[in-house]
């Protein structure tokens, strides 16, 4: 089983205390920024086989003092075969952090994978990553065109090209940034009562958080209506508003 959920960590204000990650450890550990990443992470592990190598995600908001930092680098990082940082924010959002996955690394032997948050590039922030320019630029795209689907490929291209784990995986493929999301009762040719279009946002759509969208598709049609669920990246985006 892929457990990539940890329990909050950080510092919690009410109680004046440090919660540290309650994770094991495994050969693969990403730290983002981003809870979107953290959510299309654990529906794409659902698509991996039982063996595939073991995976762990943490926000890196849940690693801001430095004894969890430490902790964490200690009782996790250490035994860690490839390790992928993704910041918002550039170096100085978390330069103690970083400055610790990189001892880690120096000590173990690890791959290190340091990334931007954005489509913005950040060659400071990626020069710290001791894989190939290459294959760094890879692992950025990924995540850029985001989707179930991408990061389930990329899960497959870390194993297969650092931890030469036998598996096939696809280049970074591009997500429409509107699109009609295909639900069980959103196609059809049988005769309805009317149209209800349904706009969401794109992030849920990458991010497989489309269960309720699906459920008020179902009530629609429940109601003789044809749902149109279209997910759209940015509703103040000219072009977006013109397709």
């Amino acid at each position: 089983m892929h457990r990539i959920a940890t329990i909050s960590g950080g510092w919690n204000q009410s109680t004046d205390s440090v919660i540290f990650v309650d994770q094991q450890p495994a050969p693969i550990v990403i730290i983002t920024a981003a809870d979107t990443d953290i959510q299309t992470l654990a529906a794409a592990t659902a698509q991996l086989p039982e063996d595939f190598p073991q995976i762990r995600v943490v926000n890196v908001l849940q690693l801001q003092q430095q004894i969890e930092i430490d902790t964490y680098a200690e009782e996790i990082l250490a035994s860690a075969k490839v390790i992928i940082v993704r910041l918002i924010g550039g170096q100085s959002y978390w330069s103690y952090g970083l400055e610790v996955v990189k001892e880690t690394v120096l000590n173990t032997g690890a791959v290190l994978i340091v990334l931007p948050g954005d489509e913005r590039p950040d060659p400071t922030l990626t020069s710290h990553s001791t894989a190939t320019l290459t294959l760094v630029n890879q692992a950025w795209q990924y995540f850029i065109e985001a989707g179930v689907a991408n990061y389930h490929n990329l899960l497959k291209f870390i194993a297969a090209e650092f931890l030469e784990w036998e598996t096939e995986y696809q280049a970074p493929q591009s997500v429409p940034r509107i699109g009609i999301f295909n639900s069980l009762h959103s196609d059809g040719a049988q005769t309805m009562d009317g149209l209800v279009a349904i706009l969401f946002y794109r992030a849920h759509y990458l991010s497989g958080n489309t269960d309720a969208i699906a459920a008020l598709c179902e009530a629609l049609h429940e109601r003789n209506l044809k749902p149109l669920p279209i997910y759209v990246s940015s509703l103040k985006e000219q072009d977006v508003q013109a397709e």
